[in-house]
Parts: structure tokens; sequence; C-alpha cells
């Protein structure tokens, strides 16, 4: 959005492909953590200065070869953003009970009362802590939710002071965390993990939610390598990065085009 914002003001004739009903990316995804709701305002003020700058704004059609040869443009910048990781080494990983943090955070799943979150990054912790219900809720339905993270601590990539806050809401909610684990196979109703060089297994979870990483989701950059047109890859499409540093790359590719 905010590449191309910038270049719309700059005079160029830009139009905006998002292959899903509204803008906002992993930004939208991301306000609705209990924690980050205020992200919401970045993604509702980029959307409507998009459109003031007079972008095309094009909602549920996805950019392929096709589409590109068709719009017939002069320059593409690719902000295909990034992907979830899949840790395609663990059995059982592609069970009907295993979901990503992004199938949680988007709504296209809705989790049992039991979740268990492989990966304590600051994602997993966040998700974690959209999932789980206080402590002193007395509903039947209150969730439960257990962490599981291989190094020795949670939230470790992200030190800022608004970690403290997220740990403790984490603790205040009941939410069990295990670390030093690592999951060698996923099970109908839990998983098989090792901690301190011993074999254990953790079940009774109707839910498992792999928040283990991004990657970078490069294959319409692949389709267009041969492509006659100049094409510039920002954005987690690039490298994945944080949201700031995302939107500073759309702005200097907004300036150079």
């Amino acid at each position: 959005m905010e590449a191309a914002r910038v270049a719309a003001l700059r005079g160029n004739k830009v139009t905006l492909v998002e292959k899903t009903p509204k803008l906002g990316g992993q930004l939208l995804m991301a306000s609705f953590l209990p924690t980050k709701q205020e992200f919401s305002c970045l993604v509702k003020y980029l959307a409507g200065q998009v459109r003031k700058a007079g972008v095309k704004v094009e909602l549920n059609r996805e950019a392929t070869q096709g589409v590109i040869d068709e719009i017939c443009p002069d320059i593409v910048v690719l902000a295909t953003g990034g992907l979830p990781c899949i840790p395609e080494k663990i059995p059982g990983v592609h069970r009907k009970n295993v979901v990503t943090s992004w199938d949680v955070l988007s709504g296209r799943t809705l989790p049992g009362l039991r979740s268990l979150v492989i990966g304590g990054g600051a994602t997993g912790c966040e998700t974690a802590d959209f999932l789980a219900h206080p402590v002193d809720d007395l509903s039947p339905k209150g969730a439960r939710v257990t962490i599981m993270e291989m190094l020795n601590n949670v939230c470790l990539d992200d030190l800022s002071p608004r970690r403290s806050w997220l740990v403790q809401r984490l603790r205040n909610k009941g939410v069990e965390i295990i670390t030093q684990a690592r999951v060698t196979e996923i099970l109908e109703d839990g998983v098989i993990y090792n901690r301190n060089n011993t074999t254990k297994s953790l079940r009774g979870f109707d839910t498992i939610v792999l928040a283990t990483g991004t990657r970078s989701n490069r294959l319409l950059a692949k389709q267009l390598q041969e492509s006659s047109i100049p094409v510039y890859t920002i954005g987690d499409a690039k490298e994945t990065r944080s949201a700031v540093q995302a939107i500073a790359e759309g702005a200097e590719i907004g300036r150079r085009i």
C-alpha cells in the first residue's frame, strides 16, 4: 500500500492487486491480537490514502502472470508478503488437527478448547494470548492453552518493554509454558517431544497450532524471472522483516519509480 501510495502521488498510474477481500495483509491479521489492535488504525489510514492518491484497487484478484500480462504495466512491484513456515520434517504435521497461527488469527479456523501452540516466539505467545481465556473465567467453554518452545525462554525475538506485559498476560490466563522442548512427532491429540535428552509425550489437545516462523512468498517472483518488465520485490516477499521496515521500503521504491 505504501509503495502504491507514494508512486501515485508522484504522478504514476498505479493498480494495486490484492487476492483477499481486504487490504492490509499481515498487518490486518496482527490487528486482531489483544495487544496490537491499534494496528487496525494504520491499515485504515493506508487504505484510505491509497484511494485518495488515485490508486486503482482490485480486491479478490490474485496477481498471476496472466493478470500482469492483461494489465501490461511498465513496472511491477511485488509485495506478496510471507507464508507460515511448516516444519515438514516433523511426522504428523499435516494432520487435520494441525493449523497455523495465521489460520487462527485470520479466522479461517476455530480451534478447540484445548490448544497446543508449537513455537514460543512473539507470534506464538501472541496467538496463545488471543486464544486463552482468563483463569477466573468460569465459563465451561473457557479455552486453555499450552506453549512449547525449543529455546530456554519465550518471546526472545521481542525484547521490547512490551514483552514483559505479554508474558504477564499469559501468566494471568494460566497459559502453561514448556521450554527447551523439541517436538519430534505430532499425534492425533498431542505431541511427542524431547526435553533434556528424554523423550516424553503431551496429550489431551483438540488443536495443534504451528507458530514456527515466516518464509518469503517468492512464487510469483520466480514466474517473472524471464519477464522483460522491470520487477522490484519488496517487504517480506524479499526477506522477512518488521512492518516498519516493510513500509519504509515501500516508500523508498515508490519514490524510485
